[in-house]
């Protein structure tokens, strides 16, 4: 297997297809940081991962082992939500760390939600607790800390 070392310039193909796919997975995370749907959609059109955690993304010091889903989910992105479901991303496996994925989403929209526009945004905060529930997120879920 190729050694990726991201401040190396790639000498070979192989070389370069890694860095670029290392490239997409930050891409991917980053779309859904700023809600960039259009982004989103054509990076996962590249048949990227979107069980893809943040444990994944080399040469970047993470703690937890989050899925975009999650991160998703933790922004209140229900859209973003909705993209990364459409394309795979299963939210029901078991020891996942989207298992608890609806709790994430509603502490995270009473967060988000309680500083900006009320109206539009309780349209939103339903939408994405109605796509979580339809693709089957864990209702009896519970804050382990």
């Amino acid at each position: 297997p190729l050694k990726i070392e991201l401040l190396k310039i790639p000498r070979t193909k192989d070389e370069k297809k890694l860095i670029e796919k290392e490239q997409l997975k930050r891409e991917l995370f980053l779309a859904i940081y700023k809600n960039d749907l259009g982004a989103l959609r054509n990076l996962l059109k590249t048949k990227i991962n979107p069980d893809l955690t943040t444990a994944e993304l080399r040469g970047i010091p993470v703690r937890d082992n989050i899925p975009a889903i999650v991160y998703a989910a933790d922004l209140a992105n229900s859209e973003a939500i909705k993209e990364l479901l459409s394309a795979g991303a299963n939210i029901r496996a078991k020891d996942s760390p989207a298992k608890n994925i609806l709790l994430n989403y509603l502490l995270a929209a009473q967060r988000i939600y309680s500083l900006t526009d009320r109206t539009q945004k309780l349209i939103d905060y339903e939408n994405g607790v109605e796509i979580l529930l339809n693709a089957g997120a864990n209702i009896y879920a519970r804050d382990e800390n």
